[in-house]
């Protein structure tokens, strides 16, 4: 296998591995475990992310995927991604709403609004421009990881730049499309962050 055949390998591997679908199940596993007291409430609040940040974002692609809508699941064409606002609009919210019924509590809420904000953000910028949701996505759970488990998440920091690469090598995402997704989740995880420690929790 030559040098470029195994980087292009290495590219695919990490863009998979790391993709919004994947990273979102993740991160609602790792937050479910940090604010659970007990099993009951993992069982409760995990379902609940999972639905919402996974299940109906995936089940929506496929859909759309059949009909012919998108080109594939990860919206490479820009325009198709205008979608992705109509259903982050109306799904975000009413999964916030659902959280606070389950009795999800404060620090949970917050973070996750972090998360469906970049995700909205990210549906709007690309009524101007493509952004690249891999990186946004990854930023802003490094970013909400770090707010709860502090300077033991700064490796999970190493991440956003492994995914960056990924997608500039793949060539799916410019270096500028891919700061984009980056700056974005990173400003609204900041505010996200001054929110938590105000809050006290």
């Amino acid at each position: 296998m030559s040098k470029e055949a195994l980087k292009e390998k290495v590219a695919f591997y990490i863009s998979m591995t790391l993709s919004p679908y994947v990273v979102a199940v993740l991160f609602a596993v790792i937050l479910s475990l940090y604010f659970a007291n007990n099993t009951k409430e993992f069982m409760t609040w995990f379902p609940v992310q999972i639905i919402f940040t996974t299940a109906v974002p995936l089940g929506v692609s496929f859909v759309l995927l059949k009909r012919g809508r998108i080109t594939d699941l990860h919206f490479s064409i820009n325009e198709e991604r205008r979608v992705l606002l109509l259903v982050a609009l109306p799904v975000l919210p009413v999964y916030l709403i659902v959280l606070t019924y389950v009795e999800a509590p404060l620090g949970l809420l917050i973070i996750v609004s972090g998360y469906s904000i970049t995700a909205i953000a990210v549906a709007l910028v690309t009524f101007k421009t493509k952004v690249s949701i891999h990186s946004a996505a990854i930023t802003a759970c490094a970013a909400g990881l770090f707010i709860l488990l502090e300077s033991y998440a700064i490796p999970l920091m190493g991440l956003v730049p492994m995914v960056v690469w990924a997608r500039l090598h793949r060539g799916r995402h410019t270096l500028g499309q891919a700061l984009i997704g980056v700056i974005l989740a990173s400003g609204i995880m900041l505010v996200v962050f001054f929110i938590y420690q105000m809050g006290g929790l």
